[in-house]
Order: structure tokens, then sequence, then C-alpha cells
């Protein structure tokens, strides 16, 4: 529920938690309030220059004796406005830093107040020696960014051929499962045998239709298993790369690892943001702005 300034978050949501958030609306609002406020003396000052620009037009047509007068009005009001519109880039950034903020930061409190908050209790970040907060606060991004690095290229790592070999087999005996013929009628009735039909989607004409055929490489596995299985085997051994592949057990543990360094990494990131009074990443790992404990749910990050 909304108040005349911030919101009412539910008694599960802890104090430590509330005040941060509370913080980073409060400092969206101010922001927000101060960008109205300059764009309302935009439009005077527009709305101004407009008017002596109009003026100056008229009295070049007649060589008013005043025009350089009215001359150096507009090129002060040129300046004015020059200098609005550099406050306003200035203060719009860091207006969206909050706002995507906040938004994030709330996400994430309203998704987990059912289940609770627990509160970090690690270890307070410290600055290194000569370190300003603003540098050790640029120090644990730069970390992050080369955590998320090793991230993407652990997720990307292929598969070791004995495991993409053991996958295939799995994928090929459950083509056969599901097209090998069905011989129950013509033993029970002397019926026909059922081949199975898989259904695949097509789009014709602007309009799409459901096409039913026999899996002809679900048969074709069935009859041919040691055969279909051992081509398959020989292109994975053409295209394996196992130099640089990782199983799944390995990719996991990996993951798991650069994720507490990240987590580690953005906490000190928040503390030395708050430390040097700037506001963190927007997308930053909310356990880590607000407080929370690792066991905490961790945010989506792929």
């Amino acid at each position: 529920m909304i108040t005349e300034n911030l919101i009412e978050w539910p008694a599960s949501v802890p104090y430590a938690v509330r005040n941060r958030l509370d913080s980073v609306m409060e400092i969206h609002k101010a922001r927000h309030a101060a960008l109205l406020s300059i764009s309302g003396e935009m439009r005077e000052a527009r709305s101004a220059l407009e008017n002596d620009k109009a003026r100056l037009r008229e009295m070049e047509l007649s060589n008013h004796p005043q025009i350089e007068h009215v001359r150096a009005k507009v090129e002060r009001s040129r300046e004015i406005l020059t200098k609005l519109v550099e406050r306003v880039e200035a203060l719009g950034s860091p207006w969206k830093t909050a706002l995507a903020l906040g938004d994030n930061l709330r996400s994430y409190v309203r998704s987990n107040a059912a289940g609770g908050f627990q509160i970090y209790q690690g270890a307070v970040p410290q600055l290194r020696n000569g370190e300003t907060a603003l540098d050790g606060m640029q120090r644990a991004a730069r970390r992050v960014r080369e955590l998320l690095a090793d991230r993407r290229e652990v997720k990307a790592a292929p598969l070791p051929a004995s495991v993409a070999k053991q996958l295939a087999r799995e994928q090929l005996e459950a083509r056969i499962a599901a097209a090998k013929p069905d011989v129950t009628n013509l033993i029970d009735h002397g019926g026909a045998i059922r081949f199975p039909m898989s259904g695949t989607a097509i789009e014709q004409h602007g309009g799409s239709a459901d096409l039913y055929a026999v899996d002809a490489i679900g048969l074709l596995s069935w009859l041919f298993l040691v055969d279909m299985a051992a081509a398959i085997d020989r292109e994975i051994d053409a295209m394996a790369e196992d130099e640089n592949a990782l199983s799944v057990e390995e990719r996991v543990k990996r993951l798991a690892q650069i994720d507490a360094d990240i987590l580690a990494s953005e906490r000190e990131e928040a503390a030395f943001a708050e430390l040097a009074g700037v506001l963190p990443r927007p997308d930053i790992d909310p356990r880590a702005a607000l407080g929370l404990a690792d066991t905490m749910p961790a945010p989506m990050r792929d």
C-alpha cells in the first residue's frame, strides 16, 4: 500500500531492509522533484528566448536603436537554457539509476516476502590501504565484470564427448520408444500394425496446422540402432572439444563458486557505494544491496 511518501512493507520485511528500500526511494523522489523543477525553468527560459528572438527580428527590420540590448538578451537566454539542459543531463542519469535500482530491489522483496528474510551476518567489507570509497567501489565492480565473463565462459563450455554420446543414446532410445510399431492389435484381433504418428506444426498461407506423420528417424533407429549410434558417435568425435569441455557436475561446481565470488564482490561494491554516498549499479544482486544472507534466493542471471 502506498502512503504519502513511502511504501508500507509487510511485517516480514526486517527494519534494516525497509530502511534501505526507503532510502533508495527517497533519493529517486528527490531527484525526480529536482528534474521537474528544472523542467519548469526550461519552459520559462524557452518562452523568454522565443519572445526575445521575435522582438529581435522586428528590430532588425527597422534598425531599432536598442537592437544590441535585445541581441544581448537573446544570448543570455541561450546561455541560461544551455546550462539548464546540462543540469537535466547531469540529474537524468542518477535519476534513472535510482529508478531502476528501486524497481530491482522492490521486485526482489515482494517475490520473497512470503518466505521471510535472513540478514547477512558476515564480515563487513574493508577498503584497502590508501583506497577511497569510490576506488573500492570501482575495483569491486571491475571484479564483478571479470567474474561475469568467467561465468559466461563456463556456461558456453562444450560437453565432453563421453557425456554427449550418453545423451545421444538417451535421445535415440526416446525416439525409438515413441516410433516403434505397436503389434498389440495384430496379436489380439488380427488387426493392423499401428505405426505411431508424431505431430509437427507447419505454417501455410498465414495460418498454422499440425501435420502428422510416422517418425522415420525413430523407425530407422529401431531397425539399425547399432549403426545409427556408431554414426552419431563418429560425428561427436569429429566435433568434440574435450580440452575445453566440462561435465555437468564440473559446470555446476564452477558456477556455484563463481556465483559466490560475485556476491562477495557485490557486497563490497554496495558497501563502498554507500560509504561514498552514491547508489550502486541498478542490476546489483539485491542480497548485496539490502544486506541479506547468502542463503536467500539468488536473482536470475541468465
